[in-house]
């Protein structure tokens, strides 16, 4: 598993964003008939959550960290007074991909979007796979098929297989 780093961030569309949340948070893991109900109240606490996010949060607050303090403040105005029923609903929010803590700052939350996870590190691979073949690109006018020497500073100039165009050394 390869870390991402902190850097990895991209634009999205606010209703797409919404959408996203919605989809993920109406998503619900497949289990056995006797769990059903249980998960179907914690889908519509989570789409509920996630609604209360949409309406009260993204609208007033646009960029990608969030203090807690800011959070709450916002989540109040929804008409939770409690700070155990705003911590719950917080937490539904983590549990539902929407936030996530922020590495640095205890205190702050970083806005997420559900199931990304797998794209960035697709992205992040796909980086190192470019950076490969740059690299074994670089030195390309020595040639890969001289059969001169196996090093391209021992390649013999004069060698047909051998072109360089320009030499540093």
């Amino acid at each position: 598993m390869t870390n991402a780093g902190v850097d990895e961030q991209a634009l999205m569309l606010t209703e797409d964003y919404k959408s996203t949340l919605l989809h993920a948070a109406a998503a619900a893991p497949s289990s056995d008939q006797g769990q059903q109900q249980q998960q179907d109240q914690e889908r519509r606490e989570r789409e509920a959550a996630i609604e209360c996010f949409c309406s009260h949060v993204l609208p007033h607050h646009p960029d990608l960290i969030i203090q807690r303090s800011r959070l709450t403040q916002l989540l109040s105005a929804e008409g939770l007074s409690s700070p155990a029923a705003v911590d719950a609903r917080i937490t539904l929010l983590m549990q539902g991909g929407a936030l996530s803590r922020h590495l640095v700052d205890d205190g702050c939350f970083v806005l997420c979007v559900p199931g990304m996870g797998k794209v960035v590190m697709a992205v992040v691979e796909a980086r190192k796979e470019i950076v490969v073949v740059i690299r074994k690109r670089q030195y390309k006018e020595v040639g890969d098929n001289c059969t001169c020497a196996s090093e391209w500073r021992t390649c013999d100039p004069s060698h047909a297989s051998c072109r360089f165009r320009s030499s540093s050394y």
